[in-house]
């Protein structure tokens, strides 16, 4: 069986490694898997740079830009929430690469950004081919925003949309979400968490499509229990120190929550009884924001982009706990990691942490948005580690539900019955 994947990159942001991973899980188990991205970071024989050379480079750059300033121009030129929507109004043809002619299934992921425009997905759809899309963000089931917070329009149909401050009904989010209604059809989508196909069911794009549950890949070969004491001195932390890991590929994006999570730590039980010994350890860029760590009210230490797996496993490994504070998550890829190395999550049960997270068992789902209760949260798991018990349950349910077989054996079944069809 031979799929290829699309993605917009092959190295940054959560779609591309999730999608990467996947691609090795399903090569590992003998399916012939590629990817063609807009723009390769790094050099493997599966990777296919659709706009390799100089001048596809920068007409793929323009691309991008023109896409860019369509929105500003419909957001009354304002940058605000300038990269929370897309339109696919511009992109790169595919359709003729030898890798999509080829293929039995084609699966696409995250297309945004120049990567395909809703003209291209059409012609990939008129290869004949069946089409698989993994949804990491909402924007394949909206009219343009990659998160809805807590507009409902993409249940009844998109328009007046406050991510561009409009009043308009017939706006840039209503004329793209008519064209995505007639396109998508015919497409084969995948959630990667319950809450996600249920934000699917109910949209009025996705809801007449087939939606199946599988989550994302976690490589286990890399994410398991390193010795603990090992670990904690890597990073030079104190013998009394607690350590909650908090982390993102944009930290200060506001949909992570980082607000809450300051209210939460300045509850007074928490304070109290933990207070001096706290030490929050975030990982992550901020942009050259130096406001965003203003007012944190415990001790805590900016680790910045961490590339290095290895090192971001010897980072939960050494934690109690990894803590989110997101308003939603559609997959929540930190937590199962940690997870993973046997350290108890805390999140809101706002999103895909409701699959992750057992209740008391591998840390503790607060009620959204309550910042009382995501301090009761990480008070309670700060009293009850160390467990090996709960050490245990983490990484049971990771290698029973997210390891690389487990993942890609839901896969390859989907991708038969798709095909037996």
């Amino acid at each position: 069986m031979k799929v290829t994947f699309v993605n917009t990159s092959d190295c940054k942001g959560g779609a591309a490694i999730a999608c990467k991973r996947l691609m090795n899980a399903l090569n590992k188990n003998n399916i012939d898997v590629n990817m063609v991205v807009a723009s390769a970071c790094g050099q493997s024989p599966h990777i296919i740079d659709c706009n390799a050379g100089k001048f596809k480079k920068i007409l793929y750059r323009w691309k991008f830009l023109w896409e860019r300033l369509v929105i500003f121009f419909n957001n009354s030129f304002s940058r605000k929430r300038l990269f929370d929507v897309s339109t696919a109004e511009t992109g790169t043809n595919i359709s003729t690469i030898k890798e999509i002619q080829e293929a039995d299934i084609i699966h696409l992921h995250w297309i945004n950004q120049g990567m395909l425009s809703l003209h291209d997905i059409k012609k990939i759809l008129n290869c004949g081919k069946p089409i698989v899309w993994t949804m990491h963000d909402m924007w394949p089931i909206t009219g343009i925003c990659h998160y809805a917070w807590d507009c409902s329009h993409y249940e009844t149909g998109c328009g007046s949309c406050p991510q561009l401050s409009s009043y308009n009904k017939k706006d840039l989010s209503y004329r793209t979400g008519v064209k995505k209604e007639s396109l998508f059809r015919n497409i084969h989508f995948v959630a990667v968490s319950s809450w996600l196909k249920n934000c699917a069911d109910k949209s009025y794009i996705g809801r007449n499509n087939t939606c199946t549950v599988i989550p994302n890949v976690i490589d286990t070969g890399i994410f398991f229990p390193r010795d603990k004491e090992a670990s904690r001195n890597k990073f030079a932390f104190l013998p009394t120190d607690r350590i909650l890991v908090f982390g993102a590929a944009k930290l200060n994006s506001p949909i992570k929550g980082f607000d809450l999570l300051k209210k939460a730590l300045e509850k007074p039980e928490i304070q109290h009884t933990f207070g001096k010994n706290i030490l929050l350890v975030l990982f992550g860029d901020i942009k050259n924001d130096p406001d965003f760590l203003k007012n944190v009210p415990c001790r805590y230490m900016h680790l910045g982009i961490i590339n290095d797996t290895e090192t971001l496993a010897e980072l939960y490994t050494a934690a109690d706990m990894t803590v989110s504070a997101a308003h939603y998550e559609t997959f929540g890829q930190t937590l199962i990691e940690s997870m993973a190395c046997g350290t108890p999550v805390v999140s809101f049960n706002s999103g895909g942490q409701q699959d992750i997270i057992l209740h008391k068992k591998t840390g503790y789902l607060a009620a959204y948005p309550s910042t009382e209760d995501l301090s009761q949260g990480i008070f309670w798991v700060l009293k009850n580690t160390p467990n090996n018990e709960m050490e245990q349950s983490c990484i049971e349910r990771v290698n029973t539900l997210y390891s690389s077989s487990a993942v890609a054996s839901r896969y390859i079944q989907f991708y038969k019955q798709i095909l037996s069809r």
